[in-house]
């Protein structure tokens, strides 16, 4: 087990017998994890620290042997000693962990950590942990007011399977690392050679060809593979993943193997963020860190760089070999221009991890400058000695954008906060924090002072104040809007207004708080005050004209029937022979007792409408018999003004529900004006036809004058007549269309009218089939 020495640096101590050449994997090993961006702990299976590396000691503030001395449950803050025991045995039973904590720094504040625990049983058997600090990702997610999901970028502890496969189309794999099982729930057996399922059985078909394609054409060009697409896992679990691969070739160019990394991005492909990583089988632990790598050898010439650090400065890893670091890595003071020295030189002659300042920039070959932090470390040999340095990088360009965008969005947030029309204040633990100029102004205040840190809810009506304390407490607890609401506020003076008002939860200050929304409609309130008031002197007024009118129609009806019957018998000649003369004013007489017993009638009718005194008296019947049954009635009256009636039919279901003597009555007034505004030797169509909407359309056109585009939103306004003067060429009370359209709303159907002028017009109305009218 590797063993601390005074500087702080893990050892790797080898027997005799190991091969050189492991003790050289374990060396390179070792060095990468011990200076790793991130923090390692080696414990065991009783919770005892083994080992720790410097990078956990810096993050935290212990020593070495401060955290060695330590129980893992003096330092985890979030697991107390059966909850860390019961951690390790669930690591160990999977296999590796992931999870989140909290660990006490050495000055008792908290450090968020994010652990990948990977559970060994050779050698002491124990946990590998890595640890990172994530206490800045924290921080930004809160900033961001969880509106955004953050785009993190995991840089270390990438979860996948390295691999060395065959070039066939069953990816035949030859190498498989243990990341296998954790990708796609098969062990490592179970793919190697086939024996259980080939690697091309788990890719979705949907993706096979394309990969294959693919994988051609890098290889033709001798390119690197780079691809996401999906697997189905041995569960059943659908995958997105990312493979980046290369082929390797014989000395004539023949590919004989193809060596890659296959990791698990469904969740960075959900936080919409790709990961970048080329992966060679000998170097699956350096290229698993997500930041930019390049290792030097003990002058400083570069050794390996993975595929960010070519990225980032422009350069590739075969170029770049051999040449001195400070000819690839230029980097230079933000503020002053001034070049900066790598530290490398420094890693070099101290032996211990060195940091670069802040506000550094990156030169890359291409001229773009990129802010990075760095940080540079040892490799130190078994003899403790100095034989590289490795050097680790990250782009925070994504990081400062971030902060920027935080800072440019709360400017803009208070520029429009403060010119908006809307009175808006922040409350938070039920005290004003922030009010705007209009908040001030509706309020009566003429400065932020006079309310600020005071009380909200002594601002509101006693009335409203439990109320808006209700909704507030809510709000804070299930962080829903509230609906709008209207709330009676107390200004400085004690005066009140009446104010619409809408909630908001954020967080303001690092607390969570309350945005309000308010406005003064006290004059809208009067407003409507006045409208419902004149509306219902309105209704008393139009109550008082519906009643009159039934009243008045009442009283003539009977003399009027005393009229009309004592008319019929003078014409029919009971009362003995008139001359023509006579005969001719009696039928004067007798039509126009029936013209004004019509008009009664239907002033009668609307009335009750209006009351609501009209009911449907509805039955099952057959729609086209009702059909033929006006076309019988109305076809003496068209026979004498030699106007046709053709009839167009099409439906497959005849029956309705409806009031059958309403319905004939629409249809009858609707043929009767048609053939009152049609020409002799016209023509007047009946259609009907079933609609998919579960409606029956009955309509009537003619080839009559027609309706003056004016007036056609009009016609079914009661009286209205299209001609209005006194010498008007047809006949008419006015009502007949206003009730008609209400027969057919009562029926639940709609009416309207197509017509133009000197061609004619159609009427169309519509009817429900098979439901019960008398709910309409």
């Amino acid at each position: 087990m590797g063993m601390e020495n005074e500087t702080g640096r893990i050892r790797m101590d080898s027997s005799s017998d190991t091969d050189e050449d492991d003790v050289g994997l374990a060396q390179r090993y070792k060095t990468i994890v011990e200076l790793t961006v991130d923090g390692f702990w080696y414990i065991d299976e009783y919770g005892n620290i083994l080992d720790v590396n410097t990078r956990y000691c810096s993050m935290t503030g212990y020593s070495y042997n401060e955290v060695i001395s330590s129980p893992i449950w003096d330092i985890e803050a979030d697991m107390n000693r059966s909850q860390v025991i019961y951690q390790i045995d669930r690591t160990k039973k999977l296999g590796k962990a992931l999870f989140e904590t909290h660990h006490f720094k050495k000055d008792g504040s908290l450090i968020d950590l994010e652990v990948s625990a990977t559970y060994i049983d050779y050698g002491t058997p124990g946990l590998l942990c890595f640890l990172r600090d994530i206490t800045d990702r924290k921080e930004l997610e809160q900033k961001l007011q969880e509106s955004e999901r953050s785009k993190t970028v995991l840089l270390s502890n990438l979860h996948g399977m390295a691999y060395r496969c065959d070039y066939d189309r069953d990816w035949t794999m030859r190498f498989v690392s243990e990341g296998c099982y954790e990708l796609t729930g098969y062990q490592t057996e179970d793919l190697l050679g086939n024996r259980l399922i080939s690697f091309n059985d788990i890719i979705e078909p949907g993706y096979r060809d394309k990969i294959w394609n693919k994988w051609a054409e890098v290889l033709s060009r001798k390119e690197t593979f780079q691809a996401e697409y999906r697997i189905l896992t041995a569960s059943g679990e659908v995958k997105w993943v990312w493979e980046q691969g290369k082929g390797i070739f014989d000395d004539k160019g023949n590919v004989i193997a193809l060596e890659g990394f296959i990791t698990d991005v469904t969740r960075q492909k959900t936080i919409e963020e790709e990961l970048r990583e080329s992966e060679r089988l000998f170097r699956t632990t350096l290229y698993s860190i997500g930041d930019a790598v390049i290792t030097t050898d003990i002058h400083g010439n570069l050794k390996q760089m993975n595929l960010i650090a070519e990225e980032l400065t422009g350069w590739g890893e075969k170029e770049a070999s051999g040449k001195q670091l400070e000819d690839i890595l230029v980097i230079i003071n933000e503020n002053t221009r001034e070049p900066v020295d790598i530290p490398i030189r420094e890693v070099l002659r101290v032996g211990e991890v060195v940091g670069l300042a802040n506000h550094i920039l990156l030169i890359s070959r291409n001229g773009m400058e990129i802010p990075v932090a760095d940080s540079a470390s040892p490799i130190i040999n078994e003899d403790d000695e100095v034989i590289g340095v490795v050097l680790v990088f990250r782009d925070q360009t994504e990081e400062r954008a971030a902060r920027e965008a935080i800072a440019e969005s709360e400017a803009r947030f208070r520029l429009l906060v403060e010119s908006a029309p809307e009175a808006i204040f922040v409350q938070t633990d039920w005290r004003f924090a922030y009010l705007n100029p209009k908040t001030l102004k509706l309020l009566g205040a003429a400065s932020p002072a006079q309310l600020l840190g005071k009380n909200v809810i002594d601002h509101f009506d006693t009335r409203s104040q439990d109320t808006v304390k209700e909704l507030i407490h809510g709000l804070k607890g299930d962080k829903q809007d509230v609906h709008l609401v209207e709330e009676t506020f107390i200004r400085l003076d004690g005066s009140s207004f009446v104010a619409e008002v809408a909630v908001v939860p954020i967080n303001y200050g690092g607390a969570d708080s309350v945005l309000v929304f308010f406005r003064d409609i006290t004059e809208r309130k009067e407003a409507e005050e006045a409208i419902i008031k004149a509306k219902m002197a309105s209704d008393i007024a139009n109550r008082s004209k519906s009643e009159f009118l039934a009243n008045t129609s009442h009283e003539l009806r009977t003399p009027l029937s005393s009229i009309i019957g004592f008319s019929d018998l003078l014409i029919e000649g009971t009362m003995g022979e008139l001359n023509e003369k006579q005969k001719r004013y009696v039928t004067t007489i007798n039509k126009s007792g029936n013209l004004l017993l019509n008009l009664i009638n239907n002033i009668l009718d609307l009335s009750q409408i209006e009351f609501g005194e009209m009911d449907l008296e509805c039955v099952k019947f057959d729609i086209v018999d009702a059909i033929n049954d006006v076309h019988s009635m109305i076809s003496i009256l068209s026979s004498r003004k030699n106007i046709s009636i053709d009839m167009d039919i099409d439906l497959p279901q005849r029956m309705v529900v409806a009031d059958n003597e309403k319905i004939k009555e629409i249809l009858y007034n609707l043929l009767d004006n048609a053939l009152k505004f049609t020409p002799d030797g016209g023509r007047i169509t009946i259609r009907a036809i079933q609609k998919d909407t579960g409606f029956i359309q009955l309509s009537v056109s003619d080839t009559g004058i027609g309706i003056p585009k004016d007036d056609i939103n009009k016609i079914f306004e009661p009286f209205y007549q299209s001609d209005g003067s006194t010498t008007r060429r047809y006949s008419g009370t006015g009502l007949g269309l206003t009730i008609i359209k209400k027969f057919v709303k009562m029926h639940g159907g709609n009416i309207w009218v197509k017509s133009e002028p000197g061609k004619g017009s159609a009427f169309f109305f519509t009817i429900p089939v098979l439901t019960d009218c008398t709910e309409r």
